[in-house]
């Protein structure tokens, strides 16, 4: 709710909550050692996207690992795995890096299908836009797994990232090290991080981006009718 009331005050084009909108699900998810059933049921996602709706417009999710689990599907009631958008010169891509058809119960690190692979390189290579990867895990966590998905591309802009409790900025070699590729890393929506901060990007009509991050503090001095 904190975020979302500070983002509110931006009014940006588009959200994208970046995963683990839950704190567990299924039979994932550990509290001080012991095994724990939160018992996640599909009342609570609807609550979330009901509430961030009327704060803010066009608001898109990405899956994390904590919202999905054999044996608990409530986030696919409410979006989809894989999508993009185009926005002007942009091709926006939401990536599922944790697909529970292969994960192994318990574990957080990035699970690929070769059908999800496949997705990727397609949306990659189907135009000329500036693109941007919206994904839950860091991109050097899974960029590995697939790198041939990343052969001869050369327009990725960046990559937004959650997953890690923490913020970080890092480069990511593509197209067999020919290329970097920025990541902006924002986990700081978990509750055990100290500051909880918005990644706010802003995309340029020449294909350029700039990505910032909003603390505490914000407030509306004035208002204009300027478009």
């Amino acid at each position: 709710k904190e975020l979302i009331e500070r983002l509110a005050l931006c009014n940006p084009t588009v959200t994208i909550l970046g995963g683990d909108i839950v704190a567990g699900s299924g039979v994932y998810g550990y509290y001080k050692g012991k095994r724990y059933f939160p018992g996640i049921e599909d009342k609570w996602f609807e609550n979330v996207w009901c509430y961030v709706k009327d704060k803010l417009s066009n608001n898109l999710w990405i899956k994390g690992n904590h919202d999905v689990d054999p044996g608990c599907y409530f986030y696919h009631n409410w979006f989809d795995r894989l999508w993009c958008v185009n926005i002007g010169k942009f091709k926006f891509i939401g990536f599922d890096t944790y697909n529970e058809d292969s994960v192994i119960p318990g574990q957080a690190t990035p699970y690929l299908s070769l059908h999800d692979m496949i997705w990727l390189r397609k949306r990659l290579c189907e135009d000329e836009r500036s693109k941007v990867i919206l994904v839950h895990h860091p991109f050097n966590e899974w960029h590995d797994y697939s790198p041939e998905v990343f052969g001869g591309i050369s327009d990725i802009r960046c990559v937004l990232s959650g997953h890690s409790h923490e913020v970080k900025k890092s480069e990511t070699l593509i197209s067999w090290g020919k290329y970097k590729v920025p990541d902006y890393t924002n986990g700081t929506g978990a509750s055990d991080a100290q500051s909880h901060m918005a990644t706010v990007s802003i995309f340029w009509k020449d294909g350029t981006e700039n990505t910032i991050l909003m603390d505490s503090g914000l407030k509306i001095s004035g208002k204009s009718d300027i478009k």
